[in-house]
């Protein structure tokens, strides 16, 4: 998941859009990067595994964000976690472990794919990228890294009306992480104590 998220956020905060058009995956993508400065949605996350089998416990939850690098994914069940970022920080709290894990946005970002997505060059210059079928209106463009990367082989944005409704993740072995987003609020207006996170008495906290 942790891949996901920063994916998610290096598109919104890093990288510099193409066009501002309504067209094929590519400039929907270029479009939605332009236009979006604040994201509220709801989010369903499940697993699928090679033989396209879903996850028993599919997660869900709200997630919030507010460009350049401000962002909170609440999970809300199965279990209660939140991942919260104030541009220089992240947190990850997991409610029933009673535990924080603390890292710096820079440290958070050198994990996995999100890496590549995080500096000022195009994505074409990082990613071999194809545009997919579409499918029920959704435009779908596959990124493929052109340095290979442990644990992650590419991810496919599904994007439709310039917004991006659906994100998956196809790792080492063959598994599938597939985020679809709904109740989608573009450009929002959100508070900025979303994006700090009080840490209750008694919860341990592990600094890297």
């Amino acid at each position: 998941m942790k891949n996901l998220v920063f994916i998610m956020i290096c598109l919104l905060s890093a990288i510099s859009p193409l066009s501002a058009e309504t067209g094929n995956a590519e400039q929907q993508l270029s479009a939605f990067i332009h236009n979006t400065k604040t994201l509220q949605a709801n989010f369903k996350q499940i697993l699928l595994t090679n033989t396209l089998s879903t996850d028993t416990q599919p997660k869900s939850g709200v997630f919030y964000l507010s460009r350049p690098g401000l962002f909170r994914w609440s999970y809300q069940t199965p279990d209660q976690q939140e991942i919260v970022s104030n541009g220089k920080k992240v947190w990850f709290y997991d409610l029933d472990l009673e535990q924080v894990t603390v890292k710096t946005v820079t440290d958070a970002l050198s994990m996995g794919p999100a890496l590549l997505l995080s500096g000022s060059s195009s994505l074409s210059e990082r990613f071999v990228l194809e545009p997919q079928t579409v499918i029920d209106g959704v435009a779908w463009l596959k990124l493929t890294p052109k340095e290979k990367i442990a644990g992650f082989k590419s991810i496919r944005i599904g994007l439709k009306n310039n917004v991006l409704t659906e994100m998956l993740m196809e790792d080492d072995f063959d598994q599938v992480t597939r985020i679809s987003f709904s109740e989608i609020v573009v450009n929002p207006k959100l508070k900025s104590t979303l994006f700090e996170l009080k840490i209750p008495a008694g919860v341990d906290v592990i600094e890297d």
